[in-house]
């Protein structure tokens, strides 16, 4: 099936540990449903190299054993102030574990995994003894440069160069020309990814990445959007009957406003259509009004991969007269009689964030 979004080259996207779990929790927030949305767009993979995959298991196992030493330790405090209080669970081990296995799973068609190697082993080796960054030269004394690791991480954007163009997303600022991200890759690394078949670019946030590509970014197929949501409303006996008045025309001026969730592939939409009808009641007296407008709000799933609407939920009709204004109390009634037909209250995923209007 064709894209229904623009064409971009795809990206190798590699995220440090650091952004896997202090800031993003696990891709848990915004900026990480707007990167996921770029990915599944484009093509693109969210790569996972062996290292970092053991290094955020561990970490993560370190967190919430440290957090849950330290709910244990308050709940004792109050506990003895106030004699008794309701009980509580903590995640167990086996909980712990699973957290990061069911992020795998939930975004397996976008990762790939790269084993662990002797060739970037030994690479990452070279590396540390030439004091090439990210490693710190010898008269440097920082202290947490995680010197091996970085430079396996390397050696698997340099693998991964030879196919298409890598991101590495990280706040390890030895990546870094004098360790300062505004400066961007450090002059031995820009030197070798001269050599390379693409290009690697590193950024301290995912925020930082997707700002410098806004001009690239995928955008949503709204005519495609509009379209689905006026033939599924047209198709709606029952909405005609319960409004008492027949569209005649969709108008040009469609209002959308998308949010991305948590599922990469699905953005949640509140809508706005348009529609001219011949007549208009008087909402008291029954008499014709004219002619006007009746505005049908609502919102849907959209489904990008597959261009379909899904779980339509119309929430508001209006009408407004010739000249644009409002008729009090015109298509609330009508609406209570027919909103268990079309559903009303339909459950959406949870919104995440919303999307920029240039992705629109």
């Amino acid at each position: 099936m064709k894209s229904l979004v623009s064409d971009n080259e795809m990206k190798y996207i590699i995220l440090d540990t650091n952004i896997w779990i202090y800031s993003t929790r696990l891709l848990d927030d915004s900026m990480s449903a707007a990167l996921l949305f770029y990915l599944n767009n484009t093509g693109g993979k969210l790569v996972l190299p062996e290292i970092i995959e053991k290094e955020v298991s561990a970490n993560l196992t370190k967190i919430a054993k440290s957090a849950c030493g330290e709910i244990d330790k308050q709940y004792a405090l109050l506990q003895k102030i106030f004699g008794s209080i309701d009980d509580y669970r903590l995640p167990n081990d086996g909980d712990i574990n699973q957290a990061f296995t069911k992020k795998q799973t939930e975004l397996k068609k976008l990762i790939q995994k790269v084993p662990f190697t002797f060739l970037h082993a030994k690479g990452a080796l070279n590396r540390i003894l030439k004091g090439i960054p990210p490693n710190k030269v010898s008269n440097q004394k920082q202290q947490g440069d995680q010197q091996f690791k970085d430079s396996c991480i390397w050696e698997v954007a340099i693998e991964l160069a030879k196919k298409s163009e890598v991101v590495f997303i990280t706040k390890d600022y030895g990546f870094f020309e004098n360790r300062k991200p505004k400066n961007g890759l450090a002059t031995p690394l820009k030197n070798e990814v001269a050599k390379l078949n693409h290009n690697i670019s590193v950024f301290p946030d995912i925020h930082s990445f997707l700002t410098d590509i806004k001009d690239t970014i995928p955008k949503l197929n709204v005519a495609v959007i509009k379209k689905s949501l006026n033939e599924q409303i047209n198709k709606d006996k029952s909405l005609i009957d319960a409004v008492g008045s027949e569209q005649t025309e969709l108008l040009s001026d469609f209002s959308c406003k998308a949010f991305l969730t948590e599922k990469n592939n699905l953005v949640a939409i509140h809508y706005g259509l348009r529609y001219l009808v011949d007549n208009i009641d008087d909402i008291f007296t029954g008499e014709p009004l004219g002619g006007g407008i009746m505005v049908v709000g609502g919102n849907c799933l959209f489904d990008f991969t597959e261009g379909i609407v899904t779980k339509n939920s119309v929430d508001s009709i209006s009408f407004e007269d010739p000249k644009g204004l409002s008729i009090p109390g015109k298509g609330a009634t009508h609406f209570a009689r027919m909103s268990a037909t079309i559903g009303r209250g339909i459950k959406t995923y949870e919104l995440r964030a919303e999307m920029p209007d240039e992705m629109l």
